[in-house]
């Protein structure tokens, strides 16, 4: 299959040494197999003193009409194989950004609508045995003839006293059809560590990050199409609620870096069949990772 396309596009800019800013980009097929696609998008920021520092109040919207990757229309292979006649999937997006510098706080919302949805799932039926049903896989691609509507808002923020510094981010989303777009309805990142300089050389950073989500019925991987699809109705696996803890430590100095991690470091402290991120495939037991960077100078 050849696919050929001629774009075209433009932009616009605006930073002033006043307290304004804008841009917009345009981009379109004009001619080839998927002349008609094009994507949309402006930003609008201000920048105004907020508690004796600068704060930053931002827009940004979104628009695409665009024609689905190749493989998620046509995929032939040996264990997976459809054709998908797909319409193009038409993108919506309007969100907002507050940065408030003294308190160092990062606060943003969107919503987002997508028309014509394209996602992979597995259709079989599985098999019973024992009194259990067990998945069998028959991976397609299929599209959602309707609109999707996702909420989100999202709040970081970072706390320093000294040479502690505690990093926080905190998402919420939703999602108007679960059952084709699931997401987790809470994502949580945190890192607790020190920053320093001893012996007014050598940088160190140390400390342990969590990472943690809510439950969902989140998609699985595929091997055979390398792409990930929503999991058999029949055999439904929700994942999370369950922290994984690294601890961590950075040293540098000069231009050489060297960094050590404690990965998964709560593994066996709670209940191991939790441990999974994504369904069938769990999370590393625990781990030392280590390694080296040197920078060298002519």
């Amino acid at each position: 299959h050849t696919i050929n396309n001629i774009y075209i596009g433009g932009q616009i800019k605006r930073s002033a040494s006043n307290n304004l800013s804008f841009g917009a980009n345009a981009e379109t097929v004009v001619l080839g197999d998927y002349a008609g696609d094009f994507t949309l998008d402006g930003n609008l920021q201000y920048r105004f003193p907020l508690f004796k520092k600068d704060a930053l109040l931002g827009a940004t919207a979104t628009m695409s009409n665009l024609t689905p990757s190749f493989y998620y229309k046509k995929f032939h292979s040996r264990y997976c194989w459809w054709d998908l006649d797909a319409k193009r999937e038409f993108i919506t997006r309007i969100s907002g950004n507050l940065h408030i510098e003294s308190t160092n706080t990062n606060i943003s919302a969107g919503v987002e609508n997508r028309m014509n949805y394209i996602y992979l799932t597995n259709i079989s039926q599985g098999y019973t045995v024992d009194n259990r049903v067990l998945p069998t896989y028959d991976i397609k691609a299929q599209q959602y003839n309707g609109s999707i509507q996702v909420v989100s808002a999202n709040i970081q923020q970072n706390f320093k006293l000294g040479p502690l510094h505690w990093d926080n981010d905190v998402t919420w989303q939703v999602s108007s059809n679960k059952e084709i777009l699931p997401l987790p309805q809470i994502n949580i990142f945190t890192d607790l560590y020190f920053k320093f300089l001893y012996a007014k050389r050598l940088e160190i950073e140390a400390g342990a990050n969590m990472t943690i989500f809510s439950k969902y019925k989140a998609p699985t991987y595929s091997p055979a199409a390398g792409m990930y699809h929503l999991q058999n109705s029949n055999n439904i696996q929700e994942v999370g609620e369950y922290p994984l803890i690294n601890a961590y430590a950075n040293l540098r100095i000069k231009g050489v870096r060297f960094y050590v991690m404690y990965y998964h470091a709560n593994d066996g402290l709670l209940k191991n069949t939790d441990s999974f991120f994504v369904p069938g495939y769990p999370i590393n037991p625990s781990m030392v990772k280590f390694g080296l960077n040197w920078t060298f100078f002519d």
